[in-house]
Order: structure tokens, then sequence, then C-alpha cells
């Protein structure tokens, strides 16, 4: 708690506002266990957002629907009782489609021949004080759940590879060490495996 503090008096020192009021009275109220729990969500982040469709993964971390909804109460993330929400990425290339998922120093790169392909997930949300708590910690990547999750993006008929990135400025990201995502079986909503193509 006193490095939580630390860095967010840094960030405010470099640039007042950089925390909400909000976010500094979580953090004067947040238990030790709460904040693992949080620790423990926030490797499975994903572009601000976590694949809910993974239950088994997310159960093995502690994550259970319990724990999800006690996270949502506290208020770092939402969408979990309800029949869920879904996010869809559009190419970021006009030729054809493209779409960089950013986890942690890693990255799913999504690639298909057809611009006008949609990449959709369900997905649990980070709320504003779950995106701002992000920010405070150095995460590792989870990365068999990345592997599990470009699995079902190919599913899809994306093409999908994982690699290691740095962000060289606001906008660019540097990649190296890309690699193929190995086929798996699809991942279904409640967690179980299927040998069958995803729809």
């Amino acid at each position: 708690m006193q490095q939580l503090w630390g860095k967010i008096l840094a960030g405010e020192l470099k640039a007042p506002g950089s925390y909400s009021l909000r976010v500094l009275d979580f953090l004067r109220n947040l238990s030790q266990d709460e904040a693992q729990a949080i620790e423990r969500l926030s490797r499975f982040v994903v572009e601000e957002v976590i694949w809910r469709e993974d239950k088994s993964g997310l159960e093995n971390e502690g994550l259970d629907f319990s724990q999800l909804l006690e996270l949502q109460d506290l208020g770092v993330l939402s969408g979990v009782e309800a029949l869920g929400l879904q996010r869809t990425w559009k190419s970021t290339d006009a030729t054809k489609f493209l779409q960089i998922l950013r986890s942690h120093g890693k990255v799913l790169v999504v690639r298909h021949d057809d611009p006008k392909k949609d990449l959709k997930l369900q997905i649990y949300l980070l709320t504003a004080t779950g995106r701002q708590m992000l920010r405070l910690g150095a995460f590792q990547p989870h990365v068999d759940y990345l592997n599990k999750l470009g699995a079902y993006i190919q599913g899809q008929g994306f093409s999908v590879t994982l690699a290691d990135f740095v962000q060289v400025s606001e906008t660019s990201i540097r990649c190296s060490n890309e690699r193929a995502i190995e086929a798996q079986p699809t991942v279904q909503a409640d967690g179980a495996a299927s040998g069958e193509p995803a729809a």
C-alpha cells in the first residue's frame, strides 16, 4: 500500500489530476485481500477488458463468479451479473483486417484478408477506477490465457500471432519474437473444451 501511495503521489506531482479523488479514497479503504484480488484480475486484462469465456482459467486463479461479483461491487469491474457485454474491434488498416490486443508486454496480432471483418468478444469491462488501478502496477502477462484467447479468435477465421512489444510512442508499438498461436480446442462459455470450431 505504501508503494501504491508513492506511485500515486509521484503521478500527482508530475501531472496534477492524474488520479481522481475517487481512486485516492478507494485506495485508502482497500483491504489486503481486495488488493490481491485486483492483482490476480489484472493479469487477465487485454485492452481494458477481460475475455469472459475462459471461465475455468479465471477460476484456476481464484476468480470464480462470486469473486468477480465482489470486484464488481468494489467498483473495478462491470458486466459480471448481466448476460454479458460484447466488444467489437474493427480493423486499423483500410486494405486488410489488422488489430493489436495488448496485455502487459505481450500482444496478440490479429489479421484477416477482409478489412470489413469484425472481431467480437464477450467481455467483462474495467471501470474508470479499474483502469486507473491498472496504471499503478507492473503485472506479468498470463501467457496461457493469451494463447487460449488467440486460439478462440482463430476459431472466428482470423490468423493470430503472439509477440512481445514495447510502447514506442503514444500511438505506436514495436513487436518482437512474434510466433503463431497453436491450435487449441475451442473454449465454450462454460469453460468446457470442444473440438468443434467456433461459430
